[in-house]
């Protein structure tokens, strides 16, 4: 019972109904068409959860409020067109199952999840155009 009442008490801390007004107005300029956004906090900082017209987002922020990170889920036709050519060159013969963007202060990186008939490959693809091979998936024969 005190096991149970530990981790409820702990949910409860790291969940915050609404962040710092400050990081909402940082969120606003940031993202004007997020909606239904929830806000998290714990001991490392703030992390806001949301949806635009184009994609699902997650965006995090120290504990003094500056920008972390953000990571952005959409589908291929978000994508910017040099990456979907870099994609499809490389790559001839996957298609492109999900995306998920990854932005700092310094860079943006994609992480593509290709799909083949017999393999799906997870790669990240880099600003200046190299791409790395992050994990291999054979499927399974029917």
């Amino acid at each position: 019972m005190k096991k149970i009442l530990l981790l409820l008490a702990m949910a409860v801390a790291t969940y915050s109904y609404a962040g710092p007004r400050s990081i909402q107005q940082k969120l606003a300029e940031d993202f004007p068409n997020a909606s239904n956004v929830q806000w998290y906090n714990d001991d490392n900082g703030y992390t806001a959860y949301f949806s635009t017209p184009q994609a699902r987002v997650r965006v995090y922020y120290d504990k003094d409020q500056k920008f972390l990170y953000a990571l952005k889920y959409y589908t291929a036709k978000e994508l910017p067109l040099n990456i979907v050519r870099n994609a499809t060159q490389k790559y001839s013969g996957y298609t492109i199952k999900t995306v998920t963007e990854m932005t700092t202060d310094e860079s943006t990186k994609y992480e593509l999840l290709l799909e083949n008939e017999t393999t799906f490959k997870k790669v990240m693809f880099y600003a200046d155009g190299s791409t790395e091979v992050l994990q291999k998936m054979t499927k399974q024969a029917q």
